[in-house]
Protein backbone atom coordinates (compact mmCIF):
# COMPACT_ATOMS: atom_id res chain seq x y z
CA UNK A 1 0.00 0.00 0.00
CA UNK A 2 1.86 3.33 -0.93
CA UNK A 3 2.29 5.84 1.75
CA UNK A 4 0.25 8.23 0.27
CA UNK A 5 -3.19 5.94 1.03
CA UNK A 6 -2.34 7.60 4.55
CA UNK A 7 -2.02 10.55 4.18
CA UNK A 8 -5.49 12.66 4.97
CA UNK A 9 -5.08 16.10 2.96
CA UNK A 10 -5.32 17.61 -0.46
CA UNK A 11 -2.00 19.32 -0.44
CA UNK A 12 -0.32 16.18 -2.82
CA UNK A 13 -3.46 15.66 -4.85
CA UNK A 14 -1.28 16.43 -7.57
CA UNK A 15 0.85 13.40 -7.10
CA UNK A 16 -1.91 11.00 -6.34
CA UNK A 17 -2.40 9.88 -10.21
CA UNK A 18 1.21 9.39 -10.32
CA UNK A 19 3.61 6.70 -8.83
CA UNK A 20 6.33 8.45 -6.82
CA UNK A 21 9.93 8.09 -8.35
CA UNK A 22 12.03 5.81 -5.96
CA UNK A 23 15.25 7.61 -6.23
CA UNK A 24 18.54 5.54 -5.95
CA UNK A 25 20.13 7.27 -2.58
CA UNK A 26 22.70 5.66 -0.29
CA UNK A 27 21.36 8.77 1.67
CA UNK A 28 17.88 7.42 1.75
CA UNK A 29 18.50 4.19 2.07
CA UNK A 30 20.68 5.29 5.45
CA UNK A 31 18.05 7.42 6.84
CA UNK A 32 15.14 4.50 6.09
CA UNK A 33 17.15 2.13 8.77
CA UNK A 34 17.53 4.59 11.15
CA UNK A 35 14.22 5.49 11.09
CA UNK A 36 13.12 1.66 11.17
CA UNK A 37 15.11 1.10 13.89
CA UNK A 38 13.80 4.02 15.72
CA UNK A 39 9.73 2.59 14.71
CA UNK A 40 10.73 -1.07 15.79
CA UNK A 41 11.96 0.45 19.11
CA UNK A 42 9.04 2.88 19.32
CA UNK A 43 10.91 5.74 20.15
CA UNK A 44 9.79 9.01 20.21
CA UNK A 45 10.49 10.97 17.71
CA UNK A 46 10.67 15.00 17.22
CA UNK A 47 9.82 16.67 13.75
CA UNK A 48 10.99 20.16 12.39
CA UNK A 49 9.43 21.57 9.60
CA UNK A 50 10.29 25.08 8.38
CA UNK A 51 8.10 27.99 8.65
CA UNK A 52 6.25 27.52 5.55
CA UNK A 53 3.66 25.92 3.83
CA UNK A 54 6.23 23.74 2.57
CA UNK A 55 8.19 22.80 5.56
CA UNK A 56 4.35 22.43 7.24
CA UNK A 57 3.49 20.17 4.58
CA UNK A 58 7.21 18.22 5.27
CA UNK A 59 6.31 17.68 8.59
CA UNK A 60 2.84 16.59 7.92
CA UNK A 61 3.81 14.08 5.97
CA UNK A 62 5.88 12.68 8.85
CA UNK A 63 3.46 13.25 11.20
CA UNK A 64 0.87 10.82 9.01
CA UNK A 65 2.97 8.33 8.18
CA UNK A 66 4.54 7.96 12.10
CA UNK A 67 1.75 8.16 13.87
CA UNK A 68 -0.99 6.78 11.28
CA UNK A 69 1.21 3.95 10.20
CA UNK A 70 3.54 3.35 12.73
CA UNK A 71 1.71 4.51 15.53
CA UNK A 72 4.99 5.93 16.76
CA UNK A 73 5.01 8.94 19.38
CA UNK A 74 5.84 12.52 17.98
CA UNK A 75 6.74 15.48 19.25
CA UNK A 76 6.49 19.11 17.19
CA UNK A 77 8.69 22.01 17.26
CA UNK A 78 7.12 24.82 18.69
CA UNK A 79 7.37 28.18 17.15
CA UNK A 80 8.94 31.56 18.48
CA UNK A 81 9.74 33.14 15.49
CA UNK A 82 9.68 32.86 11.90
CA UNK A 83 12.69 31.95 9.97
CA UNK A 84 13.90 29.94 7.42
CA UNK A 85 16.90 28.15 8.79
CA UNK A 86 17.09 25.83 11.60
CA UNK A 87 15.66 27.77 14.73
CA UNK A 88 18.41 27.54 17.36
CA UNK A 89 15.64 26.80 20.13
CA UNK A 90 15.17 23.27 18.30
CA UNK A 91 17.92 22.34 21.09
CA UNK A 92 16.26 23.23 24.02
CA UNK A 93 13.03 22.01 23.00
CA UNK A 94 14.49 18.27 21.71
CA UNK A 95 16.01 18.42 25.19
CA UNK A 96 12.90 18.14 26.68
CA UNK A 97 11.91 15.22 24.86
CA UNK A 98 12.59 11.33 25.11
CA UNK A 99 13.60 12.23 21.12
CA UNK A 100 16.83 10.49 19.82
CA UNK A 101 16.07 11.20 16.04
CA UNK A 102 15.55 14.81 15.01
CA UNK A 103 13.75 14.94 11.58
CA UNK A 104 14.44 18.59 10.08
CA UNK A 105 12.10 19.17 7.04
CA UNK A 106 12.67 21.40 4.34
CA UNK A 107 15.48 23.24 6.35
CA UNK A 108 19.06 22.56 7.40
CA UNK A 109 21.00 23.12 4.30
CA UNK A 110 22.83 25.79 5.65
CA UNK A 111 26.34 26.23 7.09
CA UNK A 112 24.89 27.43 10.41
CA UNK A 113 22.26 25.20 10.83
CA UNK A 114 25.39 22.13 10.47
CA UNK A 115 26.63 24.05 13.52
CA UNK A 116 23.17 23.15 15.18
CA UNK A 117 23.21 19.70 14.14
CA UNK A 118 26.66 19.29 15.34
CA UNK A 119 25.30 20.53 18.64
CA UNK A 120 22.38 17.77 18.44
CA UNK A 121 25.21 15.19 18.38
CA UNK A 122 26.50 16.52 20.81
CA UNK A 123 23.62 15.60 23.09
CA UNK A 124 23.33 12.14 21.78
CA UNK A 125 20.86 12.90 19.50
CA UNK A 126 20.48 11.69 15.58
CA UNK A 127 19.45 14.43 13.29
CA UNK A 128 18.12 14.09 9.90
CA UNK A 129 17.78 16.42 7.06
CA UNK A 130 15.34 16.25 4.30
CA UNK A 131 15.59 19.25 1.90
CA UNK A 132 15.83 20.84 -1.02
CA UNK A 133 17.58 23.78 -1.11
CA UNK A 134 21.26 24.53 -2.06
CA UNK A 135 23.67 22.93 0.70
CA UNK A 136 26.12 25.68 1.52
CA UNK A 137 29.54 23.30 1.55
CA UNK A 138 30.12 19.83 0.16
CA UNK A 139 27.13 17.80 0.38
CA UNK A 140 28.95 14.64 -0.49
CA UNK A 141 31.33 14.79 2.82
CA UNK A 142 28.74 16.22 4.86
CA UNK A 143 26.40 13.64 4.63
CA UNK A 144 29.69 10.95 5.89
CA UNK A 145 29.20 12.47 8.96
CA UNK A 146 25.16 13.50 9.50
CA UNK A 147 22.19 11.57 7.77
CA UNK A 148 20.79 13.98 5.08
CA UNK A 149 18.66 13.69 1.73
CA UNK A 150 18.96 16.75 -0.09
CA UNK A 151 16.87 16.69 -3.31
CA UNK A 152 18.58 19.53 -5.14
CA UNK A 153 21.84 18.23 -4.47
CA UNK A 154 20.53 14.42 -5.70
CA UNK A 155 18.53 16.09 -8.68
CA UNK A 156 20.51 13.69 -11.08
CA UNK A 157 18.39 10.49 -9.49
CA UNK A 158 15.24 12.40 -9.97
CA UNK A 159 15.80 12.63 -13.57
CA UNK A 160 17.20 16.54 -13.13
CA UNK A 161 13.62 17.86 -11.51
CA UNK A 162 13.90 20.17 -8.68
CA UNK A 163 11.20 19.28 -5.90
CA UNK A 164 9.87 21.24 -3.12
CA UNK A 165 10.98 20.06 0.05
CA UNK A 166 7.42 18.14 1.22
CA UNK A 167 7.68 16.02 -1.96
CA UNK A 168 11.43 14.81 -1.50
CA UNK A 169 9.89 14.09 2.49
CA UNK A 170 7.61 12.31 0.87
CA UNK A 171 9.71 10.26 -1.65
CA UNK A 172 11.83 9.55 1.67
CA UNK A 173 8.40 8.13 3.27
CA UNK A 174 7.75 6.51 0.43
CA UNK A 175 10.64 4.53 0.63
CA UNK A 176 10.58 4.13 4.02
CA UNK A 177 6.55 2.73 3.63
CA UNK A 178 7.95 -0.06 0.92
Amino acid sequence: MSVLDYIDTDIFSSVYQNKLPSPKSHNIDAICKELFYAIKGKEEIFIYGDYDMDGFCAAKVWDEVLKSLYNVPVRHFTYKNRMHTVDPDLLTQVKNTRARIVLICDSGSGRADRELLSLLMLDKRKPIVIDHHTWEGNYWEDTKRFLAYNSFEEKESLDGFEVSGAYASLLVASRLCE
